[in-house]
C-alpha cells in the first residue's frame, strides 16, 4: 500500500464520509467485517512535466462492501457526494493526522457497480520537483553550517 500525505488524507476523508466502515489495506480475509472499505494500492503513472518537475498521476479504485450490493453502492455514493460537495478538494493531513490547511484537488470521481460491491474511482495528479544535485549540496551545506562555526570567520 502506498501511504503518503495524499493517500492518507483520502482514506480519512472517505472513512469520515461513509461513517462506520472497517478499512482494509489488503484483500479482506474470509468472514471480514461489514460494512467495509478496501483501499488497494493506487495505480500510478509518472510523466515529465516541466524542465524542473514531474507528475505522478494516480487512479485509486476504492471498493465498498455492505450487507448487499445496494448498501455498498449507497456508501460509495455518500463518499462521491462529499467529494463533489467540497468541489473535489480533500483536506490534507499533517504527519500527526491533523488538518494541514492545504487541500488536494481530485478529478470528478465515478462509481462502478460490481457483482457484490461498489467501486469508487478517485484520480488526481501530484507534481514534484526533480532532485537537483546543486540544490542538494546547498541544503547539506546549510544544515552543517552552525552559529558557532560562523564566529570563526
Amino acid at each position: 500500500m502506498i501511504m503518503n500525505q495524499e493517500t492518507a488524507s483520502i482514506i480519512r476523508f472517505i472513512l469520515d464520509a461513509v461513517g462506520d466502515a472497517r478499512p482494509y489495506y489488503r484483500p479482506a480475509p474470509e468472514g471480514y467485517g461489514l460494512p467495509s472499505v478496501y483501499f488497494p494500492a493506487p495505480e500510478v503513472l509518472g510523466a515529465g512535466c516541466t524542465l524542473s518537475s514531474y507528475e505522478l498521476a494516480y487512479v485509486w479504485k476504492i471498493e465498498f462492501s455492505g450487507a448487499d450490493v445496494q448498501a455498498a453502492y449507497e456508501m460509495a455514493v455518500s463518499a462521491l457526494e462529499e467529494i463533489q460537495r467540497r468541489r473535489g478538494r480533500i483536506p490534507l493531513l499533517d504527519i500527526e493526522g491533523n488538518g494541514s490547511g492545504d487541500c488536494l484537488s481530485v478529478n470528478d470521481p465515478e462509481i462502478v457497480r460490481l457483482e457484490n460491491s461498489a467501486r469508487l474511482v478517485v484520480s488526481w495528479s501530484s507534481y514534484h520537483n526533480y532532485a537537483d544535485e546543486a540544490e542538494e549540496l546547498a541544503a547539506k551545506f546549510s544544515y552543517k553550517f552552525s552559529a558557532t562555526s560562523y564566529k570563526n570567520f
